[in-house]
């Protein structure tokens, strides 16, 4: 029996290097992205990222998001689609690495 698999290329980011671009990009300062997804220590986790129109729900959650209005927890995708549109990065596969 062979294992099926499936090559794929990530852009890998560090979550301290994201949750920094994302302050630094939004004003959001004390953005978290461990907590707010809450994710565990040694782990890592995929995104995918296009340029592609936000619905509604997004683009309201957007709006809050940068607006500093309460947005509650997991939003990541939505930000980083919505800092796609906006050219500020790049579409792909993205892979997050947490480990503190």
């Amino acid at each position: 029996m062979e294992l099926k698999t499936v090559s794929e290329t990530f852009l890998v980011v560090n979550y301290n290097d994201l949750n920094r671009f994302i302050r630094e990009t939004t004003g959001r300062q004390n953005y978290n992205c461990v907590a707010l997804e809450e994710w565990d220590n040694d782990s890592y986790h995929s995104i995918s990222v296009s340029n592609e129109p936000l619905d509604q729900y997004d683009s309201d959650f957007w709006a809050d998001f940068k607006n500093r209005k309460e947005t509650g927890s997991f939003g990541l995708s939505i930000i980083m689609n919505a800092l796609c549109l906006e050219g500020k990065i790049a579409p792909g596969n993205y892979l997050v690495h947490v480990s503190w």
